[in-house]
Protein backbone atom coordinates (compact mmCIF):
# COMPACT_ATOMS: atom_id res chain seq x y z
CA UNK A 1 0.00 0.00 0.00
CA UNK A 2 1.06 3.43 -0.85
CA UNK A 3 2.06 6.15 2.25
CA UNK A 4 1.00 9.24 1.45
CA UNK A 5 2.62 12.75 2.38
CA UNK A 6 4.66 13.67 -0.38
CA UNK A 7 4.34 17.14 -2.27
CA UNK A 8 2.12 18.65 -0.47
CA UNK A 9 1.93 22.09 -0.06
CA UNK A 10 0.17 24.92 2.97
CA UNK A 11 -2.02 27.65 2.70
CA UNK A 12 -1.48 30.21 4.82
CA UNK A 13 -4.46 29.35 7.58
CA UNK A 14 -3.98 27.96 11.07
CA UNK A 15 -2.42 24.50 11.16
CA UNK A 16 -5.50 22.74 11.66
CA UNK A 17 -7.61 24.00 8.87
CA UNK A 18 -4.83 24.26 6.89
CA UNK A 19 -3.76 20.79 6.45
CA UNK A 20 -7.42 19.43 6.55
CA UNK A 21 -7.92 21.48 3.36
CA UNK A 22 -4.73 20.43 1.84
CA UNK A 23 -5.79 16.71 2.70
CA UNK A 24 -9.11 16.85 1.13
CA UNK A 25 -7.98 18.39 -1.85
CA UNK A 26 -5.42 15.82 -2.23
CA UNK A 27 -8.63 13.40 -1.84
CA UNK A 28 -10.80 15.40 -4.07
CA UNK A 29 -7.85 15.68 -6.77
CA UNK A 30 -6.81 12.22 -7.09
CA UNK A 31 -3.66 12.60 -5.54
CA UNK A 32 -4.29 10.10 -3.29
CA UNK A 33 -5.97 6.72 -4.26
CA UNK A 34 -9.08 5.34 -2.89
CA UNK A 35 -7.93 3.11 -0.06
CA UNK A 36 -4.58 4.92 0.45
CA UNK A 37 -2.60 4.70 3.89
CA UNK A 38 -2.79 8.08 4.83
CA UNK A 39 0.82 7.28 6.95
CA UNK A 40 0.77 10.02 9.67
CA UNK A 41 4.19 10.20 9.88
CA UNK A 42 4.67 10.78 6.22
CA UNK A 43 2.27 13.80 6.40
CA UNK A 44 4.06 15.39 9.41
CA UNK A 45 7.26 15.23 7.54
CA UNK A 46 5.75 16.80 3.90
CA UNK A 47 3.63 19.18 5.66
CA UNK A 48 5.73 20.14 8.27
CA UNK A 49 3.96 19.99 11.36
CA UNK A 50 3.38 18.22 14.07
CA UNK A 51 1.02 14.86 14.59
CA UNK A 52 -1.13 17.13 16.51
CA UNK A 53 -2.70 18.80 13.67
CA UNK A 54 -2.85 16.10 11.10
CA UNK A 55 -4.56 13.75 13.55
CA UNK A 56 -7.15 16.71 14.31
CA UNK A 57 -7.48 17.10 10.09
CA UNK A 58 -7.89 13.19 9.82
CA UNK A 59 -10.83 12.78 12.19
CA UNK A 60 -12.56 16.33 10.47
CA UNK A 61 -11.95 14.37 7.12
CA UNK A 62 -13.64 11.21 8.80
CA UNK A 63 -16.96 13.68 9.70
CA UNK A 64 -16.83 14.49 5.77
CA UNK A 65 -16.22 10.87 5.27
CA UNK A 66 -13.41 11.38 3.08
CA UNK A 67 -11.20 9.50 5.23
CA UNK A 68 -11.76 5.98 7.24
CA UNK A 69 -10.24 5.83 10.26
CA UNK A 70 -9.64 2.25 11.36
CA UNK A 71 -8.52 1.27 15.51
CA UNK A 72 -5.11 0.10 15.26
CA UNK A 73 -4.60 0.43 12.09
CA UNK A 74 -4.63 3.60 11.06
CA UNK A 75 -6.27 5.74 8.42
CA UNK A 76 -7.12 5.47 4.73
CA UNK A 77 -8.50 7.07 2.15
CA UNK A 78 -12.64 6.38 1.73
CA UNK A 79 -13.04 3.74 -1.06
CA UNK A 80 -16.81 2.18 -1.94
CA UNK A 81 -18.46 -0.70 -2.67
CA UNK A 82 -21.36 -1.40 -4.71
CA UNK A 83 -23.78 -1.42 -1.81
CA UNK A 84 -22.05 2.49 -0.99
CA UNK A 85 -22.94 3.93 -4.31
CA UNK A 86 -25.99 2.45 -4.43
CA UNK A 87 -27.19 4.21 -0.69
CA UNK A 88 -25.40 7.06 -1.66
CA UNK A 89 -27.17 7.40 -4.92
CA UNK A 90 -30.63 6.91 -2.50
CA UNK A 91 -28.98 9.95 -0.29
CA UNK A 92 -28.55 12.04 -3.02
CA UNK A 93 -31.85 12.10 -4.31
CA UNK A 94 -33.80 12.45 -1.01
CA UNK A 95 -31.61 15.48 -0.21
CA UNK A 96 -31.39 17.08 -4.02
CA UNK A 97 -34.81 16.59 -5.15
CA UNK A 98 -36.10 18.47 -1.94
CA UNK A 99 -33.51 21.31 -2.24
CA UNK A 100 -34.98 21.43 -6.35
CA UNK A 101 -38.47 21.99 -4.78
CA UNK A 102 -37.68 24.60 -2.21
CA UNK A 103 -35.29 26.52 -4.24
CA UNK A 104 -38.00 26.68 -7.35
CA UNK A 105 -40.69 27.39 -4.25
CA UNK A 106 -37.88 30.30 -3.10
CA UNK A 107 -36.62 31.53 -6.61
CA UNK A 108 -37.15 30.00 -9.67
CA UNK A 109 -35.92 32.95 -11.85
CA UNK A 110 -32.31 33.27 -9.72
CA UNK A 111 -31.89 29.42 -9.65
CA UNK A 112 -32.49 28.63 -12.89
CA UNK A 113 -30.12 31.97 -14.11
CA UNK A 114 -27.26 30.48 -11.93
CA UNK A 115 -27.76 26.76 -13.19
CA UNK A 116 -28.09 28.28 -17.14
CA UNK A 117 -24.87 30.38 -17.04
CA UNK A 118 -23.68 26.88 -15.72
CA UNK A 119 -24.65 24.92 -18.64
CA UNK A 120 -22.92 27.55 -20.82
CA UNK A 121 -19.90 27.29 -18.57
CA UNK A 122 -19.91 23.30 -19.20
CA UNK A 123 -20.39 23.78 -22.95
CA UNK A 124 -17.33 25.61 -23.10
CA UNK A 125 -15.47 22.85 -21.25
CA UNK A 126 -16.59 20.39 -23.65
CA UNK A 127 -15.31 22.93 -26.71
CA UNK A 128 -12.04 22.80 -25.27
CA UNK A 129 -12.31 19.09 -24.37
CA UNK A 130 -11.46 20.10 -20.58
CA UNK A 131 -12.66 17.14 -19.13
CA UNK A 132 -11.67 18.03 -15.19
CA UNK A 133 -13.55 21.44 -15.75
CA UNK A 134 -16.71 19.50 -16.84
CA UNK A 135 -16.26 17.27 -13.86
CA UNK A 136 -16.07 20.88 -11.33
CA UNK A 137 -18.74 22.76 -13.06
CA UNK A 138 -21.13 19.59 -12.79
CA UNK A 139 -20.46 19.56 -9.03
CA UNK A 140 -20.76 23.28 -9.01
CA UNK A 141 -24.92 22.29 -10.45
CA UNK A 142 -25.27 19.95 -8.08
CA UNK A 143 -24.32 22.01 -5.32
CA UNK A 144 -26.06 25.61 -6.61
CA UNK A 145 -29.44 23.59 -6.41
CA UNK A 146 -28.51 22.32 -3.11
CA UNK A 147 -27.18 26.37 -2.23
CA UNK A 148 -30.13 27.91 -3.60
CA UNK A 149 -32.71 26.02 -1.57
CA UNK A 150 -31.93 28.04 1.59
CA UNK A 151 -32.10 25.41 3.80
CA UNK A 152 -29.39 24.66 6.15
CA UNK A 153 -30.16 21.34 7.01
CA UNK A 154 -30.05 19.89 3.36
CA UNK A 155 -27.07 22.19 2.80
CA UNK A 156 -25.10 20.73 5.47
CA UNK A 157 -26.23 16.64 5.10
CA UNK A 158 -25.24 17.52 1.32
CA UNK A 159 -21.87 18.63 3.01
CA UNK A 160 -21.05 15.08 4.27
CA UNK A 161 -21.10 13.78 0.73
CA UNK A 162 -19.77 16.54 -1.16
CA UNK A 163 -16.50 15.86 -1.06
CA UNK A 164 -17.13 11.64 -1.95
CA UNK A 165 -18.97 12.89 -5.29
CA UNK A 166 -15.92 15.76 -6.18
CA UNK A 167 -13.57 13.02 -6.03
CA UNK A 168 -15.23 10.54 -7.98
CA UNK A 169 -16.20 12.80 -10.60
CA UNK A 170 -12.30 13.67 -10.80
CA UNK A 171 -11.53 10.04 -11.27
CA UNK A 172 -13.43 8.97 -13.74
CA UNK A 173 -12.93 9.90 -17.75
CA UNK A 174 -15.65 10.82 -19.40
CA UNK A 175 -15.94 9.75 -23.51
CA UNK A 176 -17.46 12.93 -25.72
CA UNK A 177 -20.87 10.45 -25.77
CA UNK A 178 -21.39 10.19 -21.62
CA UNK A 179 -20.22 13.66 -21.36
CA UNK A 180 -22.82 15.37 -24.29
CA UNK A 181 -25.64 13.03 -22.37
CA UNK A 182 -24.88 14.40 -19.11
CA UNK A 183 -24.79 17.72 -20.45
CA UNK A 184 -28.72 17.17 -21.88
CA UNK A 185 -30.09 15.77 -18.69
CA UNK A 186 -28.64 19.16 -17.25
CA UNK A 187 -30.42 21.26 -19.76
CA UNK A 188 -33.87 19.16 -19.36
CA UNK A 189 -33.97 19.88 -15.80
CA UNK A 190 -33.38 23.51 -15.99
CA UNK A 191 -35.97 23.52 -19.39
CA UNK A 192 -38.64 21.66 -16.69
CA UNK A 193 -37.96 24.39 -14.05
CA UNK A 194 -38.06 27.30 -16.07
CA UNK A 195 -41.67 26.29 -17.64
CA UNK A 196 -42.51 25.27 -14.18
CA UNK A 197 -43.17 21.56 -14.05
CA UNK A 198 -41.47 20.84 -10.53
CA UNK A 199 -42.48 17.54 -10.49
CA UNK A 200 -41.43 16.84 -13.92
CA UNK A 201 -38.01 18.62 -13.02
CA UNK A 202 -37.52 16.77 -10.05
CA UNK A 203 -38.28 13.53 -11.69
CA UNK A 204 -35.41 14.26 -14.03
CA UNK A 205 -33.22 14.96 -11.20
CA UNK A 206 -33.79 11.35 -9.50
CA UNK A 207 -33.34 9.57 -12.51
CA UNK A 208 -29.97 11.41 -13.75
CA UNK A 209 -28.72 10.90 -9.84
CA UNK A 210 -29.48 6.85 -10.07
CA UNK A 211 -27.93 6.79 -14.34
CA UNK A 212 -25.11 9.06 -12.57
CA UNK A 213 -24.34 6.45 -9.67
CA UNK A 214 -24.78 3.10 -11.54
CA UNK A 215 -22.18 5.23 -14.28
CA UNK A 216 -19.84 5.99 -11.30
CA UNK A 217 -20.17 2.16 -9.76
CA UNK A 218 -19.36 0.81 -13.18
CA UNK A 219 -16.58 2.88 -14.20
CA UNK A 220 -15.03 2.19 -10.48
CA UNK A 221 -14.56 -1.10 -10.99
CA UNK A 222 -13.16 -0.61 -14.19
CA UNK A 223 -10.32 1.67 -12.45
CA UNK A 224 -9.65 -0.61 -9.74
CA UNK A 225 -9.42 -3.68 -12.71
CA UNK A 226 -6.48 -1.19 -14.20
CA UNK A 227 -5.29 0.05 -11.06
CA UNK A 228 -4.41 -3.73 -10.31
CA UNK A 229 -2.85 -4.58 -13.45
CA UNK A 230 -0.52 -1.43 -13.30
Amino acid sequence: MVQAGNGLKLRRLSTQENVALTLRDAIIDGTFAFGMTLNEKALCESLGVSRTPVREALIELQGQNLVQIVPFRGAFVFDMDEAEFEELGDYRAILETAALRAALKSDAAGLCAQLNALLEEMKASIVTRNGKAYGVLDTSFHETILSRSRNRFLIEAYRRVGGRLAALRNRIQHDAETVMGSLRKHEMIVQASEEGDVDKATALLESHIANGMRFFCERMGKFRANAART
